[in-house]
């Protein structure tokens, strides 16, 4: 049983049927926009582990390097893309 008083939520409260999707549409191209704008080792780093979601000892085969490397780069790329990110606001 809910709360008294409590709502449930539904996307027209939320904004209407096609808020949500529209809302996701501008951050993916926004995400896109940032990954753009960031070197091509950042890039590929980022795209093995958050979009394909390698493990990071099969990242470390795939691009010649050792785990530990692998940490270094993916911690730097997602601080650049922090960067980026906030810089487009």
């Amino acid at each position: 049983m809910g709360r008294v008083g409590a709502t449930s939520w539904s996307p027209s409260a939320a904004g209407g049927e096609d808020a949500a999707p529209t809302r996701m549409e501008g951050q993916a191209e926004r995400v896109k926009a940032v990954l753009v704008r960031l070197e091509p080792d950042d890039r590929a780093v980022l795209r093995l582990r958050e979009i394909d979601g390698l493990p990071y000892e099969d990242m470390a085969t795939t691009l010649g390097v050792t785990v530990e490397a692998v940490k270094s780069r993916l911690f730097r790329a997602r601080e650049r893309f922090r960067e980026v990110w906030h810089a487009t606001e």
